[in-house]
């Protein structure tokens, strides 16, 4: 997100972000509560995507992020998720002068269906594999 920011800066003379919330607002899926910006993701990554936006981590942020577990929960029915925080590093950082505060929340899908989970390493930073290929390629070597 840092370098599409980053390049979309370069080429538009603008902040990504807002722009990204813009146009989701403009197709009904952006809206607004206290300091976050918050939208159903156009190019989801798993069903019921929601993406928020906020300058700071305080209680109205955690609040918003609240209100959508418990849409999920309630209005959904969803009964498994994974939430993704990415916010700039502390300090003064050059290039991350524009990067707000992003949370992703999915469904990981049905919890019956062991076929359907997900996590969010997997969704939002990299591929996890818990098994051992040397232990694998052992085993079904010789069915």
């Amino acid at each position: 997100m840092r370098n599409a920011a980053a390049v979309y800066r370069s080429k538009y003379k603008a902040d990504y972000f807002s722009g990204l919330y813009m146009a989701h607002e403009a197709l009904g899926l952006g809206w607004q509560r206290g300091g976050a910006r918050m939208m159903s993701h156009l190019n989801a990554v798993r069903q019921h995507e929601v993406m928020l936006l906020a300058n700071r981590l305080d209680d109205s942020f955690a609040q918003c992020i609240y209100s959508v577990l418990a849409g999920y929960r309630d209005r959904l029915q969803v009964k498994s998720f994974n939430l993704a925080l990415a916010f700039p590093p502390l300090g003064d950082v050059t290039g991350w002068e524009d990067f707000p505060l992003v949370a992703r929340i999915v469904d990981r899908g049905d919890t019956a269906d062991l076929s359907s989970d997900i996590s969010a390493m997997e969704l939002y930073g990299a591929s996890v594999v818990t098994s051992d290929p040397f232990r694998t390629a052992g085993i079904l070597r010789n069915v």
